[in-house]
């Protein structure tokens, strides 16, 4: 074993004991935090989700001078992530009660147009021409599924007849 030279300088037990024990109290500190924001974007991402599906299908309705949905996407267990089915994909120029009756510019929808108020590729024209589709959503497909109350309410799902999330 080598004595210390006078002068040298070293580690002393205490120093590192001090350290140690520093590191201790800041891990302690710590660790409520970090599991305090685990997780916690996973359900931030579900509600910004569904606020922004809510604002498209309130904008759908406002721009179809809709005061409710015909024909809306309401049974849980056909919750649809689908975009271009959701909210309502079944009213049709054709049937009644419930139908596509005029466009937002007052004409008679006509043959050859689309059926449903649906948030993705929606017919806004009339007169049947598919190149004038609007995009009330960015997504064909959300990561959650949806119904929707007559009045335009939207609910969601973590799967087609699976739990609703209730914020």
């Amino acid at each position: 074993m080598k004595y210390a030279i006078p002068g040298q300088r070293g580690f002393q037990v205490i120093k590192l004991l001090i350290a140690g024990s520093i590191l201790l109290i800041l891990t302690a500190l710590m660790i409520p935090n970090i599991g305090r924001f685990m997780g916690g974007g996973e359900s931030d991402i579900r509600k910004v989700e569904k606020n922004n599906i809510q604002s498209s299908v309130t904008g759908m309705m406002q721009d179809n001078n809709l005061s409710i949905l015909p024909n809306p996407v309401d049974d849980p267990t056909l919750a649809s992530n689908d975009m271009s089915r959701f909210p309502d994909f079944k009213s049709s120029w054709t049937n009644s009660p419930g139908g596509k009756f005029k466009d937002p510019r007052g004409e008679p929808y006509t043959d050859g147009d689309k059926e449903g108020y649906v948030l993705y590729a929606h017919d806004k024209t009339g007169n049947g021409d598919t190149t004038v589709l609007v995009d009330y959503v960015h997504i064909t497909r959300s990561r959650y599924s949806y119904t929707a109350d007559p009045d335009g309410t939207v609910h969601q799902y973590d799967s087609p007849g699976g739990a609703e999330f209730i914020d």
